[in-house]
Parts: C-alpha cells; sequence; structure tokens
C-alpha cells in the first residue's frame, strides 16, 4: 500500500501546534523563533529527518519510499510503501504518520528551548508511534507461518 504524506498538512500541524500553546494569556513568553514561517525550510529538513526515522520504525514492513530522492524544499510529498494486510484503513494510517513526523520534528525543534513542551509532545509522538507499530503486530499475526515441532 503507497501512502503519499504532505509536507504542508505537516508544516500546518506544527504551525498549529505552535499557535495554541503560545496563545491566550496562559503563556507570556515568545513562541519559538522556529516556529515562525520564515523558518519554513529549517522546518522541513526536521520533517525529512522525522520521515527517516519512521521509516526506521518501520523497517519491517517498508517497501519502498522517496527518501533518496525526496527534496523537501520543493518536493510536496514524502511517499512510503508499506507491506499491509488487506482492511487496513489507509487514512487513518496516513493521518497518523503525518501527525507523528510532525510531532518528531516539533519535539526536536523544541529541544533546548522548551525542555517541558518537547517532553510532552514527545510523548503524544509516542502513542502516535505506538498506534502505527501496532499494524505490524497485525500483520506479523496475519502471515501465516510453518512452526517446527518434534515428538
Amino acid at each position: 500500500m503507497i501512502f503519499t504524506l504532505s509536507i504542508q498538512a505537516m508544516l500546518r500541524q506544527l504551525y498549529a501546534r505552535g499557535a495554541m500553546a503560545w496563545s491566550g494569556g496562559a503563556r507570556t513568553d515568545n513562541r519559538p523563533e522556529i516556529l515562525r514561517k520564515g523558518h519554513e525550510q529549517a522546518l522541513r529538513e526536521l520533517l525529512k529527518g522525522s520521515f527517516a526515522r519512521l521509516c526506521i520504525d518501520l523497517f519491517p514492513l517498508v517497501v519502498s519510499t522517496n527518501l533518496d530522492e525526496c527534496d523537501p524544499a520543493t518536493d510536496p510529498f514524502f511517499i512510503i510503501e508499506l507491506d499491509l494486510p488487506p482492511g487496513i484503513d489507509p487514512s487513518a494510517l496516513r493521518v497518523a504518520m503525518e501527525l507523528a513526523i510532525a510531532l518528531r520534528a516539533l519535539t526536536g525543534s523544541l529541544t533546548g528551548i522548551e525542555s517541558d513542551e518537547a517532553a510532552a509532545i514527545s510523548r503524544e509522538t509516542t502513542r502516535a508511534l505506538t498506534y502505527i507499530r501496532s499494524i505490524a503486530v497485525i500483520r506479523s499475526a496475519a502471515t501465516p507461518s510453518i512452526v517446527p515441532t518434534w515428538h
């Protein structure tokens, strides 16, 4: 199953998360500079690194990616092909992968700047990755295997 992950959708998640965290009366400090539109190219590179980490996390399921060919400065998508069993909802999985990539990039951008916020986002990333990894469990449970036994 081929998934086309939108870099623009992931950027919107980064900006929205930053806007929500640093808006209102609860936060009196300024939003980190990295979360401003002027740093979009840096965020795109963080997203590519996060996509690479996702590919590593899903390694047993990965058939192919566009990681080598993709230039996040100009390309609109990350593409990943996964070996999945039939019946998997591709839209839910695609959204979960985009979320995990965006959250991991956000964690990286806040580490050293906002350690409490980075830790909270890291926990959210772990939850998103747990959902995605659960697909591997479904796949391995659905894959027939021969188990040797001796009497």
